[in-house]
């Protein structure tokens, strides 16, 4: 199956270099071996109208865009963040921090793994 049919809405780390190899092929079975930070609709929305997205892409020279997918290398991960902690002193919506937190770990994660993650919006 393409990614996207399994984690519409989300960024995802995989947990080994086979199941890394199976997002860049853009094919993989559903015990494919990742972690996700699931996005809501509702959520995406936010982050779309809050600018984050666009910041991201500023901060970390990439072109994520709506119903699109793509990787954020290793390289960009600390950038990516710090734009996650400037956000977190910004908001106290308990939503936006809950997803934050997440993804934060999820990017430490991926930074201790040497490996990039993948948004699929």
């Amino acid at each position: 199956m393409q990614v996207s049919e399994i984690y519409r809405r989300g960024i995802v780390l995989a947990a080994t270099p086979l199941a890394l190899k199976s997002l860049r092929d853009n094919n993989i079975e559903l015990d494919t071996q990742v972690s996700c930070v699931p996005i809501s609709e509702t959520l995406f929305e936010r982050l779309w109208a809050g600018a984050f997205v666009r910041d991201l892409n500023n901060a970390c020279g990439t072109s994520f865009d709506d119903h699109e997918q793509d990787f954020l290398p290793h390289g960009q991960l600390d950038v990516a963040i710090r734009l996650l902690d400037d956000r977190m002193v910004e908001n106290a919506d308990v939503e936006m921090m809950t997803f934050c937190e997440n993804l934060r770990s999820l990017l430490q994660e991926a930074k201790s793994r040497g490996y990039p993650v993948l948004f699929v919006f």
